[in-house]
């Protein structure tokens, strides 16, 4: 019913048991894609041909199509927490609306923190190499002022000689 089809087609009434008894139905899903995956667990548990794969009692059916109904998960497939979670955000809206509020602002604020204490980072990295650089721009002027000093010494000792080799000699007396 839920396919508007019949689960086997087939004129020939002998050939039609032996599909019952022997064939898997197709899945109804694939025949309508709307039909809810629940839903279709449902008709398969409850059609499966080994008889202990099916409901063991009606109620265990009527059980698991009243969850389907209500947006419960079924008992026959066990759904994931991600699942049981949406459903009960669905049957929750005002609780699931301020518990998303809540982890949106928990996540721009965790957000928040984690761009000021990288610009922190980057900040502190940036304040490193510029002592750094100040460090070895003063290594390069000590060494500079070093090689200026013996330049100037080297001058003086250049004219020293000079003007000495300008100077009249006194002989003796």
């Amino acid at each position: 019913m839920l396919a508007q089809r019949p689960a086997f087609e087939e004129a020939d009434r002998s050939r039609l048991i032996k599909q019952v008894l022997h064939e898997v139905p197709p899945r109804l899903r694939k025949l309508d894609p709307r039909i809810p995956r629940d839903l279709e667990t449902v008709v398969l548990k409850a059609t499966a041909k080994e008889p202990g794969s099916r409901y063991a009692s009606a109620a265990e059916l009527a059980e698991d199509l009243r969850r389907f109904l209500v947006d419960r998960p079924i008992r026959a497939r066990r759904a994931s927490a991600l699942e049981r979670a949406w459903r009960w955000a669905r049957r929750n809206p005002a609780v699931a609306g301020q518990a998303a509020a809540l982890a949106l602002a928990l996540a721009v604020g965790l957000g928040g923190i984690l761009w000021n204490s990288l610009g922190s980072v980057r900040q502190r990295n940036e304040a490193l190499r510029a002592r750094d650089d100040a460090g070895a721009q003063r290594e390069k002027a000590e060494t500079n002022l070093r090689l200026a000093r013996r330049a100037v010494d080297e001058m003086y000792t250049q004219v020293a000689q000079q003007w000495l080799a300008h100077q009249p000699r006194m002989e003796p007396k």
